[in-house]
């Protein structure tokens, strides 16, 4: 019987230690588990300002595409016109701009855009004419 009662708390003892593995085991993979879901939450977070970004990027590109669009609208009858008021909008966003030309033939044009995202941006273009010629002074573009 000796050998029988130490081969049972051999058992014992193993059946302690493997419990014991499968605890930290168990521990382990919840804790594994749990960081990877926060990881995968964080990179949730960072693609959302991702394309949050990207969003407003495009709306102060297309913003600025349609103020450029709007000064050409307006420059088209420069030569011809002493002044000329555009006024348009599309699914994109609303443009206007306005042309003012002096006697001495020195121009000024005022255009702005604002995107359906709500951003704006506006172009100034100065300049002459000379008969048909047309110089650009300068132009300023403002978001």
């Amino acid at each position: 019987m000796p050998s029988i009662s130490s081969s049972s708390r051999a058992r014992t003892t193993e059946r302690r230690t493997r419990g014991g593995e499968r605890g930290i085991a168990l521990i382990t993979a919840i804790v594994l588990s749990l960081l990877y879901f926060m990881l995968i939450e964080l990179m949730l977070i960072d693609s959302s300002h991702a394309l949050e970004s990207a969003r407003k990027f495009r709306g102060r590109v297309v913003a600025e595409t349609l103020a450029e669009n709007a000064a050409e609208l307006a420059a088209a009858n420069l030569v011809t016109s002493a002044s000329t008021t555009i006024t348009a909008s599309d699914w994109q966003g609303t443009m206007s701009a306005k042309m003012m030309r002096d006697a001495s033939g020195a121009f000024h044009i005022t255009a702005s855009g604002a995107a359906t995202t709500h951003e704006q941006a506006m172009v100034q273009v100065y300049g002459e004419v000379t008969g048909t010629h047309l110089r650009v002074n300068y132009t300023m573009h403002t978001p």
